[in-house]
């Protein structure tokens, strides 16, 4: 999953350090939003997660995915990268919905 954050970040919605889109308050609250989900997903284990980290967990990746549905409505990237954002971002939560057994998760992330 974090390889596929990772590509998403840095293939799929990747912005030139000089491009005028990174100073676009929509495209700052996804960058920042992804790197929060990188760290909470790299830093847990998904079979032994439980209570407030699955929920905080949750939250991360409905955040991650309300940035990016955003990045869609703004047209900050052409229709197809972003719906092929948004689609990736419904698949990496549809596996940590798979993977976790908490329920907090499932709920949040649906």
């Amino acid at each position: 999953m974090v390889d596929a954050l990772f590509e998403l970040m840095f293939e799929t919605l990747w912005v030139a350090p000089y491009d005028r889109r990174r100073h676009d308050a929509v495209w700052c609250e996804f960058e920042r939003c992804a790197r929060r989900a990188v760290v909470a997903l790299s830093t847990v284990d998904l079979a032994e997660l439980s209570g407030a980290a699955a929920g905080e967990l949750g939250q991360t990746l409905a955040s991650l995915t309300a940035s990016v549905v955003r990045l869609d409505d703004a047209g900050v990237f052409s229709r197809e990268r972003s719906r092929r954002a948004v689609e990736r971002v419904r698949c990496i939560c549809e596996e940590v919905r798979a993977e976790c057994p908490v329920a907090g998760v499932a709920e949040t992330v649906a």
